[in-house]
């Protein structure tokens, strides 16, 4: 196992213990480590992983992705070449800069043979395994639904129904102008996805089982194009491309054409000797987020469908096999939302409060709390709630999560609430001087104010002085938290309340010494 695999499957191993709007194109936004799951390839799982990854909006509520709360074993999704991404990218902080690889192919070349990259750790991939790829040993973990459809620009010459034969012809050079399948009259302009996009190769594919098992020689008149982008179809009324449904859906600025439709599954790409680091620990596999209720908002909020798992599907299970199992996860998916509540309780003691809220159903399952990154315990939620006092915090400003980790086997996601808070410690006042003089003397005393925990630092902030109820004078502390002061005298003897108040500071509580003078 190399020294990367090892690093992964030790971050991973911490599933278990670790934090469980509608995706865009996006590059990881952190800075990647060796030990995070860096994966590269197709455009079109691109959106659907960003959104596993680092979650999505959906239905208002945001629904926290597999990178929620981690620092390390994240998923670190490189986009394929497309929008304004550079051609080149560093698979982590401090890499070689490589060509950005652009589809399937390109993703899962990075496995195996002379292109293998050890720094990559899965290829996202809308084609099955060639037979070079599957005699490397890698294996395809499917996790969801796709379709194509033909897609042209809104405006078009294109014919409302195309059927594959059609479809065929056009590819071949066979026909040539609208007009001759009942469009308008325009000379067609076929567009194919780039060479090493796994929906060029699954739709050459599907030409093929049309033209009788032979392979289609396309005519000079089709021009290469990015896998599902819109840039050479949404102003061109003769243009025509194979596009993702999802992936149409999203963008909005192309029209999909019935009559063809052909469903794949997409899956996951990994190394055969390192299957078992990404199915078993809670990432790809059957049981891992992927195919978990909370990864079906997330897929969906990609433009695809997620797949259902074992006994109703295939979700998770790899295989070296085309998926032909299209069955996808029905259940109502429940999204949740969880607000944390932190109080003050005492000195270096805070109370937690969270809340799940879950559509006005009752979300089953635990919150695990946390102070920054620091797990602190997990507790069961009872009535939508669970609430935590701990002790012994230092005084400081916290960070406190609450992650909602919902039963197995239940159809809530999960979510997390966060909290800042002053936490205070306590305080003394301490004072020495002599408490009876005579009537005309002022009365002097040297004050000093403590913290209560074990830090050596000194309190700052203000003292105030009261005798007899009514404040006489301020001061404030020095850098020793220290402070001489004194009180004006009486003109006969007396005996009077003095009150030394310290105010508190941002970390500090406050408090104080009463004592009375006696003059004479």
């Amino acid at each position: 196992m190399s020294r990367k695999l090892m690093a992964v499957a030790g971050v991973l191993a911490l599933a278990g213990t670790a934090l469980a709007a509608a995706p865009a194109q996006a590059d990881p936004a952190f800075t990647v480590k060796t030990t995070d799951v860096i994966g590269v390839g197709s455009d079109t799982t691109m959106l659907a992983v960003t959104a596993i990854a680092d979650g999505a909006t959906v239905g208002g509520v945001k629904v926290p992705g597999y990178n929620e709360g981690r620092t390390t074993g994240r998923i670190a999704s490189w986009d394929a070449l497309v929008g304004g991404n550079s051609p080149t990218i560093s698979l982590y902080s401090g890499a070689p800069a490589i060509p950005r690889p652009n589809g399937s192919g390109a993703g899962k070349a990075l496995l195996y043979g002379p292109g293998n990259n050890p720094d990559v750790d899965f290829a996202r991939s809308s084609s099955s395994l060639n037979d070079a790829e599957k005699n490397a040993g890698l294996q395809q973990i499917p996790f969801a639904l796709d379709a194509l459809e033909s897609a042209s620009a809104k405006t078009t010459n294109v014919p409302a129904n195309l059927t594959i034969d059609q479809i065929v012809k056009i590819y071949k050079g066979e026909v040539q102008d609208w007009a001759q399948v009942g469009g308008m009259p325009g000379t067609i302009v076929p567009l194919i996805p780039q060479t090493g996009s796994g929906t060029r190769s699954f739709f050459l594919g599907e030409l093929k089982k049309a033209n009788g098992g032979v392979d289609v020689t396309l005519a000079a008149s089709v021009k290469e194009t990015q896998e599902h982008s819109d840039v050479d179809v949404k102003s061109n009324p003769n243009a025509i491309v194979p596009f993702s449904v999802g992936r149409a859906k999203l963008a909005g600025t192309v029209k999909l054409h019935t009559g063809w439709r052909a469903e794949r599954a997409v899956y996951n790409v990994v190394r055969g000797t390192e299957l078992g680091t990404y199915t078993g620990t809670g990432v790809f596999g059957s049981a891992g987020f992927v195919c978990s209720p909370q990864a079906k908002l997330l897929i969906e909020a990609g433009g695809l469908e997620q797949l259902a798992v074992a006994p109703n599907g295939v979700c998770g299970e790899p295989t070296q096999a085309a998926t032909t199992d299209f069955r996808t996860n029905t259940a109502t998916v429940r999204a949740t939302t969880t607000t944390l509540s932190a109080v003050r309780s005492g000195n270096n003691a805070a109370t937690l409060k969270a809340t799940v809220a879950a559509g006005g159903a009752a979300a089953q399952g635990a919150v695990k709390f946390y102070d920054g990154s620091k797990y602190l315990a997990t507790l069961t939620i009872t009535q939508g709630t669970a609430s935590l006092k701990k002790s012994g915090l230092t005084a400081t400003k916290h960070t406190f999560k609450a992650v909602y980790v919902p039963t197995a086997g239940t159809n809530f996601t999960g979510s997390t609430g966060s909290k800042a808070l002053a936490v205070k410690t306590g305080s003394t006042v301490a004072y020495t001087g002599d408490r009876t003089i005579s009537r005309l003397a002022y009365a002097k005393f040297a004050i000093k104010v403590r913290r209560t925990d074990s830090t050596t630092v000194r309190p700052q902030g203000n003292l105030y002085v009261y005798k007899n109820g009514v404040k006489i004078k301020s001061y404030t502390l020095d850098v020793w938290g220290n402070r001489n002061i004194s009180v004006p005298p009486t003109t006969k003897a007396a005996r009077y309340l003095v009150k030394v108040s310290y105010a508190g500071s941002t970390y500090v509580n406050p408090s104080s010494a009463s004592f009375y003078v006696t003059t004479s």
